[in-house]
């Protein structure tokens, strides 16, 4: 019976341990994730700007090619 209480003993301090292991992982996955969140949020946000500022650059090309302030008619 002894070895048997030993046995399951020994059982039980592996299962703690790989119980303890992947609550680690899971905190420092939880941390990743957030890092990630926040990553994520920023590449959206330089992302939006730099397609704004490509729009304006675009949109003074088109301007200064165009000039529709200039008097076409020659006159």
């Amino acid at each position: 019976m002894a070895v048997l209480v030993d046995a399951q003993g020994d059982l039980l301090d592996n299962i703690k341990s790989h119980v303890s292991t992947a609550v680690d992982h899971v905190q420092s996955g939880n941390t990743a994730l957030q890092r990630a969140k926040s990553y994520q949020k920023s590449s959206w946000k330089w992302m939006c700007i730099a397609i704004i500022v490509l729009l304006i650059i675009v949109a003074i090309i088109v301007v200064g090619v165009l000039r529709p302030w200039t008097n076409k008619s020659g006159a």
